[in-house]
C-alpha cells in the first residue's frame, strides 16, 4: 500500500518529465538543480582603489593607458581583428575535421533505442502486457484483450496532476498517433474524468493495486505494444527520446 501521495516533478538526466510517489528514486534530482552564485554569498563587485576606506572607485589612469586618444582605438581595433580571425579560424577548422571524419554525418542521424529510455517500473521488454482489465467511464470492466490483439498500441498511464502526461496528450494528437488505423493510444488512469473533456483518446480507469504490483509509480508511464502483444519499450517519464518516429520505429 502506498503511504502518502506523490511527490511531484521529478528531474531526470532528460529533464523534468514525470511525477513520481515516494518509493521512486530521486538520485538524479540533483543534476538538474541551477546554482546562482549571488545566492551563495558572492557580489559582483566594482574595482576600488587598493587603498582606499571609503570604497570610492579609483578614477585614476595614466595617460599611456588612455584609451580614448588614436593609439588607443587602433589597439583595440587591431586586438578586435585578431579575436574575430582566431576564433573564426578555429570554427572553420572545426567544421572541416568534423566533415572530413564523418562526425557531422554521424550526429545528424544519431537515434535513440530502447535501452536508452528511463524504466523504473517491474515492466519488462518483450513481455507479454499485464494490465489486462480496466473500467471505463460508464463503470463497466473493459476487458483490454481486444483492444490490443492484433495492433501496435502506445498504453499511458497517466494522472490528472501531472503536466508531463498533458504534453504527452497533445504531443499525441498533434503528431496523428492514435488518431489513424495503424497505431492506438490508450490512457489509463485513476481517475478518468478530467481527460473526458481534453481528448478523444480512450481513456479508462486503472486500481491502484494494479500499478502497486508492477511498481508503477511514474506519470506518465509509456508503454509500447507490438502486434503480438508484448511489450516493446517501457518509459518513466515523457521525455526528448519520445518522438514520433521513435514510437513507429520501435513498436
Amino acid at each position: 500500500m502506498i503511504r502518502s501521495t506523490f511527490c511531484g516533478t521529478v528531474s531526470s538526466d532528460h529533464g523534468e518529465n514525470y511525477f513520481a510517489f515516494p518509493r521512486m528514486p530521486l538520485t538524479d534530482c540533483g543534476s538538474d538543480l541551477l546554482y546562482n552564485s549571488d545566492a551563495h554569498g558572492e557580489e559582483d563587485n566594482i574595482n576600488l582603489h587598493p587603498e582606499s576606506k571609503t570604497g570610492d572607485m579609483d578614477m585614476s589612469h595614466s595617460p599611456s593607458r588612455d584609451s580614448t586618444g588614436p593609439s588607443g582605438y587602433r589597439s583595440h581595433l587591431i586586438k578586435a581583428v585578431i579575436y574575430f580571425v582566431v576564433i573564426g579560424g578555429g570554427v572553420a577548422t572545426g567544421i572541416v575535421v568534423a566533415t572530413k571524419l564523418g562526425v557531422a554525418d554521424k550526429l545528424s542521424s544519431m537515434t535513440y533505442s530502447v535501452e536508452d529510455l528511463d524504466n523504473n517500473s517491474l515492466l519488462k521488454v518483450e513481455s507479454p502486457f499485464p494490465l489486462l482489465e480496466a473500467t471505463g467511464v460508464d463503470g463497466d470492466t473493459v476487458d483490454l484483450v481486444p483492444l490490443l490483439k492484433g495492433q501496435r498500441c502506445v498504453v499511458a498511464i497517466v494522472s490528472a496532476g501531472c503536466e508531463p502526461c498533458h504534453r504527452f496528450i497533445r504531443f499525441a494528437e498533434r503528431e496523428g498517433i492514435g488518431t489513424n488505423d495503424d497505431l492506438r493510444v490508450i490512457l489509463l488512469a485513476l481517475d478518468p474524468e478530467p481527460f473526458k473533456e481534453e481528448t478523444d483518446l480512450t481513456v479508462l480507469k486503472v486500481s491502484m493495486d494494479q500499478l502497486n504490483e508492477h511498481d508503477i509509480y511514474s506519470f506518465p508511464t509509456l508503454i509500447g505494444i507490438g502486434k503480438d502483444g508484448r511489450m516493446k519499450f517501457v518509459a518513466s517519464g515523457f521525455n526528448r527520446y519520445i518522438t514520433e518516429d521513435f514510437i513507429r520505429d520501435n513498436i
